[in-house]
Order: C-alpha cells, then sequence, then structure tokens
C-alpha cells in the first residue's frame, strides 16, 4: 500500500476508528528495552580499546544486530496492537527490508555510546541519523500493510513525529552516555536505567509515528474478527524470535567476554607468577616422581651453589643434610608433603638451616606426579633468635635481681611474668603464680579496685601513677604496696608491666611520723598553756596575799574598835554625848555595820582562800614535774583538773567524787596523767549539754585499788554512743562534734598516754540516750624515778 498525505478534499471524520491491545503495546515496550539492555551490555564488556579493530567491528555489527532486531520487533509488535474493524496483512518483503533501517539506526547508537567522549556535533549528526533510520523503519513498516482501505497521513502530526524521532534520539543518546559515569559504580543499575530509557524513546517514537495515520474508503467491516487469532500467533512469534536472537547475541558476546578476561587474566597470573617465583628470596624447586630437580629458581641456585644447568636433573636428596636424613627418613622416597625444618648442604658442604614447604604435584589422572617445594633460608633467623634468646636471657636475670617486683600482665588481666623479688614479697613461687589472675595478689577488698586499675578502664594517665593496694601473702596475710603499670607491646598485644613496692616500713614511718607530730604539737600547746598559767597564777598569787592580808587585818581591827562604837552609841541612846554626835552615830546606824561589816569581811577572806588554793591547782597542773615516773597522788591530780575546768563542767554538772580512801600513789609520768583525766572531764562535760536533758548532768569519778593495778571511772549522765562510734572513738581525728569545738586528737592521746606511756588499759561502756563510762586502769608497781620504756613513749 502506498500511503498519502490528507488534501481538503478528505474528511477526517470518515477514517476508521482504530485501538489499541494493551498486552502488545506493553510486550512491544519491553522488547525495545531489553534489546537496549542487550545492546549496552555488548557495548561495556566487548568494546575494548585493547581490542582489534576486526573484533570492534564484529561487535559493533552484532551490538547493532541486536539493538535493531528489538527496535523492528517493537514496530511490528506495536503493528499488530493496533486494532481495525477491517482485516489487515503484511507484506513479507517489504515488512522484511523495514528491518535495515533500524539495524543502521542500532549501529549509529552502539557507534556513539562506545566512545570516550561525545561532542555537541556527534550528538546532533547521530541523533539525527539514529531519527531518521527509526522514521524510515517505522513508515517503511507502515507501507507493508495490505487492507482495503486507503492509509492518509496527516502532514501536520507526520512531521511532529520525525521531529519527536530525532529529538528523543538526541535525549536517548546524551542521556545513555552520561550514564557511563554511573557504571563505574553501578554498573547493572547503569544499563537497566539506560536501557529503561531507550526503550520508552523508541516505543514513544513509533506510536506518535501511529497517530499521523488515517483510514478511509472501507469495505463491510464484519471480516475484522477473523485476524485475531493470526494476529497473536505472528505477534508472539516475533517476540519470541527476537527475545532468541537477541539473546543468543548478547549471551555469545557474554560468552566471548568472559573467555577472553579468563584468558588474560590466566596469562597475567602467569606472569606474575613467573616474575614472583623469579625474584622471592625463597628458593622454588620442581621435583618429579623419582625427587629429580625439573625447574628451580635463582634463589634455590644460590642456596645449593651450583648454576641452573647443573641442578637440573639431580637428586634433591643429594642436598640434604645426614641429621635431616635421619630426622625425616623416607621423605622424598614417599613425595612427603608439609611443613619441614631441614638443612641442606651446599655445593661447598656448608650446611644451611631452611624451612621446606612441599606441596604434590598431579597429572590428568589425578595421580602424584612429583613435588613443588618452597625452601626459606633461616640462617639469620637462627642468629637473631639466638641473639633474642641471650637477651631475653640477660633480661630475666636482670628482672629475678631488681629489688623492686615486677609484673607482666596479658590483657585478660593474668600474670605472664613474676620475677624473684615478687616471689620473695608474695611467698609465692613462679609455677604457682604464672597464669592465675592478677586480683590473687591483693586482699579481697581491693580486687574490683585491682581488676578496674589493669582492665583499661583507667585512663592510662592516671595508670602509670602509683596506686596503693592491701597485699596478700600466700599465708593469707596482708601487707600496704604501692603498685603501677604501663602499657608495652608484646608480639603484637597490649600488655601491662607494674612494679610493685612493699611500703610497711614506710607505712610505719608514715605513722611513727604522724603519731610524734601530735605528740609535739600536743607537749607545745601544753607547755605554752602551762608557761601562760604558772605566770598568771604568779601574778594572780602576789595581790591576792595583800589583798588576803589587810582583810585579816581589818577583821582584827574592827574587831577590837566594835566594843567602842557600841559603847559610844548606848551613850547616845542615854544622851550622855553631845548633840552633833548623837546625829552622826543615828545616820551610821552603828547595829546595821556592827553585824554587816564582819560578815563581808568573812566571807572576803573565803573568797580570797577560794582563788588562792584555784591559783594552787593551776600551778601544781602546770608544773607536772620531769618526764619520769614518779609516785603520784591521783585523787589530787583530780581535784586540781576539776578546779581549772569549772568553767566547761558548773553550768551543765554536778560533780559526785567516790574515792577509795586506801588507795595507793600511782606511779606515773604527772602531767600526762594530768592531760588524760583533763580530756576526760571536759568531754563528759560536752556530751551532758548535748543531751540537752532538763536540770543538771552529773559527772561521776570513782577510784578503787584492785591487784595491781588503779582503776578510775569517769562517768557521765550525757548522749551516749551507739556501737558503730564507739569503735571508732580512739582513731586519731575521729569526732562527732562541730568544726572548731574539737579536734578528733584528746581521746587518741589519751589511749596512747595510758596503754603505751604507761601499759595500762582504756574501755568504754556506753548506752547510746543513757551516757558513757570511761574505766582507766594503771599500774601500781614501778620503781620511783624510773623512765618510761622508750618503745612506749614511740
Amino acid at each position: 500500500m502506498t500511503p498519502q498525505f490528507l488534501n481538503e478534499s478528505l474528511n477526517k471524520t470518515d477514517a476508521l476508528q482504530g485501538s489499541y491491545e494493551p498486552t502488545f503495546v506493553a510486550l512491544s515496550y519491553a522488547v525495545a528495552a531489553l534489546a537496549a539492555f542487550c545492546a549496552l551490555t555488548i557495548a561495556k564488556n566487548n568494546l575494548s580499546e585493547r581490542s582489534s579493530k576486526s573484533l570492534l567491528q564484529f561487535w559493533h555489527l552484532a551490538g547493532a544486530l541486536a539493538l535493531g532486531t528489538g527496535i523492528w520487533a517493537m514496530h511490528f509488535l506495536g503493528m499488530l496492537a493496533f486494532r481495525l474493524p477491517i482485516p489487515i496483512h503484511y507484506d513479507p518483503l517489504i515488512t522484511a527490508l523495514s528491518f535495515l533501517p533500524a539495524f543502521l539506526a542500532s549501529w549509529v547508537v552502539i557507534k556513539i555510546v562506545s566512545r570516550k567522549t561525545l561532542a555537541i556535533r556527534d550528538l546532533a549528526i547521530g541523533g539525527v541519523l539514529m531519527g531518521s533510520g527509526i522514521g524510515a523503519m517505522h513508515y517503511s513498516g507502515m507501507a507493508g500493510m495490505k487492507l482495503d482501505a486507503m492509509m492518509y497521513y496527516d502532514p501536520a502530526t507526520f512531521a511532529v513525529s520525525v521531529i519527536v524521532a530525532v529529538a528523543l534520539s538526541i535525549a536517548s543518546l546524551y542521556s545513555t552516555f552520561r550514564l557511563k559515569r554511573l557504571a563505574n559504580a553501578s554498573p547493572l543499575a547503569a544499563r537497566i536505567v539506560g536501557a529503561s530509557f531507550m526503550g520508552l524513546a523508541i516505543g514513544t517514537m513509533h506510536y506518535t509515528g501511529m497517530a499521523a495515520t488515517y483510514y478511509l474508503d472501507a469495505c463491510a467491516p464484519e471480516a475484522a474478527q477473523a485476524s485475531s487469532t493470526q494476529d497473536w500467533l505472528l505477534g508472539g512469534i516475533i517476540a519470541t524470535t527476537s527475545v532468541i536472537l537477541i539473546g543468543l547475541t548478547t549471551l555469545a558476546g557474554i560468552v566471548d567476554y568472559n573467555l577472553r578476561r579468563a584468558e588474560a587474566s590466566a596469562l597475567e597470573t602467569q606472569e606474575i607468577l613467573t616474575r614472583v617465583l623469579e625474584n622471592t628470596q625463597q628458593g622454588y624447586v620442581r621435583l618429579d616422581s623419582l625427587c629429580r630437580i625439573q625447574q628451580l629458581n635463582k634463589s634455590m641456585c644460590r642456596i645449593l651453589g651450583l648454576p641452573h644447568d647443573q641442578a637440573i636433573g639431580k637428586t634433591f636428596g643429594e642436598f640434604l643434610s645426614a641429621e635431616t636424613k635421619r630426622e625425616f627418613p623416607g621423605m622424598l622416597e614417599i613425595l612427603a608433603t608439609g611443613l619441614f625444618e631441614i638443612s641442606v648442604q651446599d655445593a661447598e658442604g656448608k650446611s644451611i638451616p631452611c624451612l621446606y614447604h612441599a606441596t604434590e604435584t598431579l597429572d590428568r589422572q589425578g595421580s602424584k606426579n612429583g613435588i613443588v617445594g618452597l625452601l626459606t633460608d633461616i640462617t639469620e633467623i637462627r642468629k637473631r633468635e639466638a641473639i633474642s634468646r641471650e637477651r631475653a636471657e640477660n633480661v630475666a636475670n636482670i628482672m629475678d635481681n631488681l629489688p623492686t617486683g615486677v609484673l607482666l600482665i596479658d590483657e585478660n588481666a593474668r600474670i605472664q611474668l613474676f620475677n624473684e623479688s615478687c616471689e620473695a614479697m608474695f611467698g609465692l613461687s613462679k609455677n604457682e603464680i604464672l597464669g592465675g589472675p592478677v586480683t590473687q595478689l591483693v586482699a579481697s577488698q581491693d580486687k574490683d579496685a585491682l581488676a578496674k586499675y589493669v582492665s583499661g578502664l583507667t585512663p592510662r594517665a592516671s595508670r602509670i601513677a602509683t596506686v596503693e593496694f592491701l597485699g596478700k601473702r600466700k599465708d593469707g596475710t596482708h601487707f600496704p604496696i604501692e603498685f603501677g603499670a604501663n602499657e608495652i607491646i608484646v608480639d603484637g598485644k597490649i600488655m601491662l608491666v607494674g612494679a610493685v613496692h612493699d611500703i610497711t616500713v614506710r607505712k610505719q614511718e608514715q605513722a611513727r611520723r604522724k603519731e610524734l607530730e601530735v605528740e609535739l604539737l600536743q607537749s607545745s600547746k601544753l607547755e605554752a598553756v602551762g608557761q601562760l598559767a604558772g605566770g598568771i597564777a604568779h601574778e594572780i598569787n602576789t595581790p591576792i596575799q595583800f589583798i588576803g592580808d589587810n582583810l585579816d587585818f581589818l577583821e582584827t581591827e574592827f574587831a577590837s574598835i566594835l566594843p567602842l562604837l557600841a559603847e559610844m552609841n548606848e551613850s547616845s541612846r542615854e544622851g550622855k554625848t553631845p548633840p552633833d554626835l548623837q546625829a552622826s552615830l543615828k545616820e551610821l546606824d552603828i547595829d546595821f555595820l556592827a553585824a554587816d561589816i564582819p560578815q563581808a569581811i568573812t566571807q572576803s577572806i573565803a573568797g580570797v582562800r577560794e582563788v588562792s588554793r584555784i591559783v594552787l591547782s593551776m600551778k601544781e597542773f602546770s608544773h607536772p614535774g620531769a618526764q619520769t615516773m614518779q609516785p603520784y597522788d591521783l585523787h589530787k591530780s583530780i581535784e586540781n583538773t576539776l578546779a581549772i575546768s569549772k568553767a566547761e563542767w558548773k553550768s551543765v554538772a554536778e560533780i559526785e567524787l567516790d574515792f577509795d580512801e586506801n588507795a595507793p600513789l600511782v606511779t606515773c609520768v604527772p602531767g600526762a596523767l594530768n592531760q588524760v583525766i583533763l580530756n576526760m572531764v571536759v568531754n563528759a562535760a560536752h556530751a551532758i549539754a548535748d543531751a540537752k536533758k532538763p536540770g543538771l548532768g552529773k559527772i561521776t569519778l570513782r577510784t578503787r585499788a584492785e591487784e595491781k593495778m588503779l582503776l578510775v571511772q569517769i562517768s557521765d549522765t550525757g548522749t551516749g554512743m551507739p556501737e558503730a562510734i564507739k569503735k571508732k572513738i580512739f582513731d586519731p581525728f575521729f569526732t562527732t562534734k562541730e568544726v572548731g569545738r574539737g579536734t578528733g586528737q584528746g581521746l587518741a592521746i589519751s589511749w596512747d598516754i595510758i596503754v603505751k606511756k604507761h601499759q595500762g588499759s582504756i574501755s568504754i561502756d556506753s548506752q547510746e540516750g543513757e551516757g558513757t563510762t570511761f574505766s582507766i586502769r594503771l599500774p601500781l608497781a614501778r620503781k620511783e624515778g624510773t623512765p618510761p620504756d622508750p618503745q612506749q613513749l614511740s
């Protein structure tokens, strides 16, 4: 059928109305996309610059064949998808010839997308050629249609279809070329996207051309349904044939690509292996079934001390040392495989230690026909090992003779090195400790802290610094240790090397230093207080003496003039005295003066005597004598202490004294014992004040003579103590008082004085809310003038 263009004499409304079968439409698009995908696959895999010119031309044609077949099949399926109410047939020759434009257009596409660069000029020319080819294929295929109607093209739509074909061709070529960038990261995704876009462009061009076609002068439409089955059969044959042709073409391309790539890879691998074997420092040798040398490299020639030509054909056993033959008998006869440490004798008879790695070779039937071996000269390794062993022995000797304990701890917190100083320190041998957890070296309360320290949870900077733990010996006794560790790399693993110091002596020295500091401070304070109190007592004593003497004088003289005053007063009443004197005597009220002045003088004398007694007590308290044991009246010490501490207890408590009158003197250091009694009385007064009970509390001081001991008890009705506080009451610096009221040293010093200096004892009995009793026992049997034991004073 020769198509014509519509003119003004023809009416479009008289044209036959056609429709499309959706299945065929979808199938046509799928075939076009599949063909485009296969063509792009061929272009990617086979169009390499390293291919020969003839091979490139062959795969250009193969790609064009795959894509052209898809375009032509898409067009014909699209024609079959179109339904008219009249029968449609196709001219075989014209339909077959319509494939040529599709093939040429596909060839243009393959040429363009396989280029490295794409110029605008090339893109425009390629788009025009591709669009023109697809358009020529479409309209030549339309010309092959046979039906009882005339085919007309609308000029405007016809022109649009050609323009659309060219425009979509340019867009398709440009987008497909640009997708090559995506192909580097995801080649499959790039080809799918490119094929989908190209298939969509091809299908759109076809259906745009179909829209320009009109069919007029139709005969009766009753026979239209007769071609339905034939169309389906024809469409299926075209689609199947196209897919098979496209698939076979693509498969051939993929197979050829893979074969060439495998061949190139094998050649490259063989070349690399040859170069490696020739240039490696390991000796390479290939032996036949009789262990004769068939092939060897330069390094093997160097090890054997023979040139290549002289070594070929010799039996490998000729080069093995007698020691190796004894150690591995029959190794060559049975073609043994594996890793062996052997000795090889070179042509001069020199023995060379080597590692021999043997692998069997097989013939085509799978039978063992020889050995491939690699020989590594380990002479230098043996030398370095000997040097390393010597150094390791030296290091181990140094470690064992260090006065510091040294540990090596692995990543699992297990001990890998334990020197002799550690053995002596902990009483454990290496055999008992190596491989065990490091936490077994410390007391149970420190296990978690040490585990955290060595596990890496502790920052590295903090771990380098030493930390104190309580060490544990094999016999279960504990002692203070100082431990510090740092990270090192051993055999590629991070480990800790640690130093351990027994700090028992240092701790004792620190404790003694603290005790001496406390004692020195207390002694300095007592000395200052004593000097001050002695000076004050001396200054007060002088005016008190003449005040007392004057009061005694006034009392005596007033008593002597009192009868005269009485007589004068009596005369005044009888009128025997002058009126002026009578008035004066009456104004003086002689009776009142006679009654109150003696009483006032008596009370003043008693007050002065009380001040004198307090001053005397202060002088005795502040001048306890030398630091030697001497007999001392403990009752007098208690009375003096109560006198000078009265300001502390008089407003909160009453004092009750219960002395054993038959108690002997105690042999002691008086000043130290005065300090103990003062601490106890002051603490009792504070406890009563803190209890805040109604009325005055009571402080009771009791003495009782026991066998070889004198018991002194100081009881109060204060707050009492719970068990938790009683356990800590004699600890240095422990106090329950608010800041500024106590230092926590009084009872600690008292315990030191009684227990250490006087070999006595001090205990406590307390009920919370009721009160506390301190019981002090002092030994009686001690010679006068004996100094305290220096160990007890320390």
